[in-house]
């Protein structure tokens, strides 16, 4: 999805999800301060973005957090930078 098939809507969440990684709805409908209009348009937009796989969810319900869809690529250096980490805790 290119930012100029975004609408104002969407580039905002998009925004927001590379400024906070992982973010509960509620958090990011507070940071719209209304600017957008109603709790159901944002919530649409952020389906849209979820659709078009720009954006991915975990959880059920009020548990569910949104975040960024990550690559393989990304996916493995979190790990390698996970066990680098213990490794040093290990060490020390």
């Amino acid at each position: 999805v290119c930012s100029s098939d975004l609408d104002d809507i969407e580039i905002f969440i998009v925004n927001y999800v590379n400024h906070h990684n992982q973010f509960k709805f509620s958090d990011l409908y507070r940071s719209t301060n209304g600017k957008y209009g109603s709790e159901s348009r944002i919530r649409n937009r952020l389906r849209k973005l979820i659709k078009d796989n720009v954006i991915v969810s975990y959880g059920n319900g009020k548990s569910r957090v949104y975040g960024i869809k990550k690559t393989e690529e990304q996916k493995q250096v979190e790990r390698i930078m996970a066990i680098k980490k213990l490794e040093d805790t290990i060490i020390k």
